[in-house]
């Protein structure tokens, strides 16, 4: 029964932020419109029988902002699902501004990657002018043939990571 009403918790967290329009989630920080919204759906491997899935929703807003809900588990089992709430610096906002830039988000097609585990990861850019363009990052083992994603692309997973943690840890959570 509690594993029933954790996963029903679940779903309804993520389709009501999924359903949520970005304008309506209240965001830390000065400045509410959002830049990017990653939802990503993984499985990360830490040894021959270890492995943690991983669904992660993720607001960032131009003003540094950030709304993470995320849910871990092991394969098969109930998830446990976690509310972070960020606000990163001017530096590390800058520092992720230049790694989109770098990936040229605005033009970036579907593409796959090796380096982070199974699953996908959605990414999703809102421009100053109301432009907006969504990739997705396949996750594989080994990429296909010209599948791969450039260097860049790569590199800004990485870059978002870093700013999610960063901003996390600097914010109160409760």
């Amino acid at each position: 029964m509690l594993a029933t009403a954790r996963r029903s918790l679940l779903a309804i967290c993520f389709a009501a932020l999924a359903a949520a329009p970005i304008h309506a989630i209240q965001l830390p920080g000065p400045d509410v419109p959002a830049l990017l919204r990653i939802n990503s759906v993984r499985t990360i491997f830490f040894g021959p029988n270890i492995a943690q899935v991983r669904h992660e929703q993720i607001l960032i807003s131009r003003g540094g902002g950030l709304f993470s809900l995320l849910g871990t588990g092991v394969p098969g089992s109930t998830l446990f699902i976690d509310v972070f709430r960020g606000l990163a610096t001017k530096e590390e906002l800058a520092t992720l501004g230049r790694a989109l830039v770098e990936a040229q988000v605005g033009v970036q097609g579907d593409c796959t990657s090796g380096q982070f585990g199974l699953g996908h990861i959605e990414i999703t850019w809102y421009g100053r002018t109301g432009r907006q363009r969504t990739f997705r990052v396949v996750l594989h083992e080994e990429s296909p043939p010209g599948t791969e994603c450039p260097a860049a692309v790569v590199l800004l997973v990485s870059a978002i990571e870093r700013f999610v943690g960063d901003a996390v840890s600097g914010f109160p959570q409760g």
